[in-house]
């Protein structure tokens, strides 16, 4: 079972890597050799492990689809990316792992200190006991960030106006229709041309269609395992569904 969960792994992750290059208008080849290059980290990879092993649940705690996140990142070398939702800070992780490859750009991250998530009918605390909000980013590769502590829907804005431009938004907090479709569009506007909007667990809701038609842009998804199986010794039982839009 555990082969047959990581070759689904790797036929979703060849079908994202398409799906993204017609997007970008880049070579699938270049794609590749950035989730290659991630792969053969055998430093961060075992960072990941440990990560994985101290939240203690594989379906939690991350955007879906982190090696093609990553070579997105390593692709066009944004200079300015804002997430919301970092929680042990898997997700911010990776992007700030990119960052420092491309050695250029800065992730702007916005969460709440721990609270009480109801997930699946289960209550459980965002973040292992002892430990801080983005605890699992390296320490050599948080020289590019800046974690503001607060309400997305508070501090968003704000922070779009002070920046001016964006290249890459992430939406990861609260998968409410009102949280998501107002998070993407207050920073809509401030994404640059080709600018990319990226949001974790489209199905929850209708909140990502009806942007995409508010805003007249087709949305492509990548279908992800939420840990791919070389990070959690072959297990990929949770599917999620990433949306993207390129303005």
């Amino acid at each position: 079972m555990k082969l047959l969960k990581s070759r689904y792994a790797l036929f979703s992750l060849r079908q994202n890597i398409r799906s993204l290059a017609r997007l970008l208008t880049i070579d699938e080849k270049e794609l590749i050799s950035f989730v290659m290059e991630l792969f053969n980290d055998n430093d961060f990879n075992l960072h990941v492990r440990k990560v994985y092993k101290t939240i203690g649940r594989l379906d939690f705690g991350q955007l879906a689809a982190l090696p093609e996140l990553y070579a997105i990142i390593r692709a066009i070398s944004p200079q300015i990316i804002i997430e919301t939702g970092v929680a042990s800070g898997l997700s911010s992780a990776f992007i700030l792992h990119a960052l420092r490859r491309n050695d250029s750009g800065w992730l702007y991250s916005i969460d709440l200190p721990p609270y009480m998530i109801r997930y699946e009918d289960t209550e459980f605390v965002s973040l292992p006991k002892g430990l801080e909000v983005g605890w699992a980013v390296k320490g050599e590769d948080r020289k590019r960030w800046s974690l503001i502590f607060g309400n997305s829907l508070d501090v968003l804005p704000k922070l779009c106006k002070k920046l001016g431009k964006l290249d890459i938004f992430i939406h990861d907090s609260r998968h409410t229709y009102s949280v998501m479709f107002n998070e993407y569009k207050n920073c809509w506007p401030y994404l640059r041309s080709g600018g990319l909007l990226i949001s974790d667990d489209v199905t929850r809701n209708d909140a990502f269609k009806d942007f995409s038609i508010l805003v007249q842009r087709k949305p492509i998804f990548l279908v992800a395992p939420r840990i791919f199986p070389i990070w959690s010794g072959g297990i990929c039982d949770k599917i999620a569904v990433i949306g993207i839009l390129r303005k």
